[in-house]
């Protein structure tokens, strides 16, 4: 059996963030007020232009009650203050 070519990485010019214990709590991401809450939050602790996009997949926490926000940030972003 041939073996399977290896992935090149990926390199989108992007950094993720992982967000536990989002803004509101417990978010139900269908609700547009939600929604708009956590982008507003997440762009006051960061800043606007580095946030790209989020991904939320509300069966991540169903086991320990957790929501996971994945936060899609520009390569720009750093955690260290410059």
């Amino acid at each position: 059996m041939p073996k399977r070519a290896v992935t090149p990485p990926i390199d989108d010019g992007a950094k993720y963030l992982t967000v536990v214990y989002p803004y509101p709590s417990r978010p139900n991401m269908e609700f547009e007020s939600h929604r708009k809450l956590f982008v507003q939050w997440v762009a006051a602790c960061i800043g606007s232009r580095y946030l790209r996009a989020f991904y939320h997949k509300p069966t991540v926490g169903r086991r320990d009650r957790r929501t996971w926000v994945c936060v899609h940030l520009c390569r720009r972003f750093s955690l260290v203050p410059r």
